[in-house]
């Protein structure tokens, strides 16, 4: 089934990040796992074991932004925060404010909001802007991943 980048979470994360890795979604008929040249590893938690690696590797950028409240039933605010993260392929500031050097210098580390990719998580966030960069908007996860 086809699914938002930005909608990505728990297994459907898990499966996009492996796939990205050359890992084949298999199952043992008790849970799904993940085989890749004779090694098979279960599926739920690959994205979180793999995201340190990958935020390095591939430089991503993380920052805490504001955090959002969670509703109940009825819509109203239970004061319970939720954190949220954002996350850009590279290297950027943690400001916007240009330095001594002049609007080209500042501007080289700014993140255009279009480009950010957020989460619950860092590592979510972090991966969400991965599979962005890599695969685009929309990801195919196999159908039952929850």
């Amino acid at each position: 089934m086809k699914i938002q980048t930005k909608d990505l979470t728990g297994l459907q994360l898990d499966c996009a990040i492996a796939a990205m890795q050359g890992w084949t979604l298999t199952h043992d008929g008790i849970q799904p796992l993940l085989e890749q040249a004779g090694r098979m590893i279960p599926l739920r938690g690959y994205a979180e074991h793999a995201a340190g690696d990958i935020i390095d590797k591939q430089e991503i950028s993380v920052i805490r932004c504001d955090d959002e409240y969670a509703v109940d039933a009825k819509g109203f605010c239970t004061n319970v925060r939720i954190p949220v993260w954002a996350a850009a392929m590279g290297q950027h500031s943690a400001d916007n404010i240009y330095g001594s050097q002049g609007d080209d210098w500042g501007r080289a580390y700014s993140i255009n909001v279009d480009d950010v990719s957020y989460g619950a998580t860092r590592r979510e966030a972090a991966m969400r802007a991965f599979l962005r960069q890599a695969i685009g908007e929309t990801v195919v996860v196999p159908e039952g991943l929850a």
